[in-house]
This record gives C-alpha cells, structure tokens and sequence, in this order.
C-alpha cells in the first residue's frame, strides 16, 4: 500500500518509511502491553488454582511463620 502511494507520488520515499517506522512502533507496544495483559491475566489464573487446591502464597505463609514464632516466644519456646 505504502509502495503504491509512492509510485503515485502521494507520498516521498522518507515519507513512506516513516509512515511505516510510526506503524511498526505501534503495533510493537501494542504487542507488547498485550502480552503483558495476558500474562498478567495467565498468573492471576494460576493463583486462583493453587488457592482452590488449597496452597498458600507466600506472604501468607510468613505471615503464619511469624504469628507463630510470636505465640512461641509469648510462651517461652
């Protein structure tokens, strides 16, 4: 299409690669921020799995480890 525009004389050669750099460019950070957006979306999938399974993240594990080193030393262990 670009190509066609220039034979016609619409378009300059450096206005043509422009136009295709400016395409490009987008639709790369379109890409992009999509696949972001879908992985973003797959881990979040994933955490409700491991959830309905019944594991644990993380955060909430050390935040038990510490309740109970807290209880454990409030007691003397």
């Amino acid at each position: 299409m670009v190509n066609e525009m220039v034979k016609r004389g619409e378009i300059s050669p450096s206005q043509a690669k422009t136009m295709v750099n400016n395409w490009m460019t987008h639709w790369i950070s379109k890409g992009q921020s999509k696949d972001k957006e879908w992985n973003e979306q797959a881990k979040a999938r994933f955490q409700d799995q491991m959830k309905e399974l019944g594991f644990v993240s993380r955060e909430e594990y050390e935040k038990l480890e510490a309740r109970i080193e807290r209880l454990e030393n409030l007691h003397g262990r």
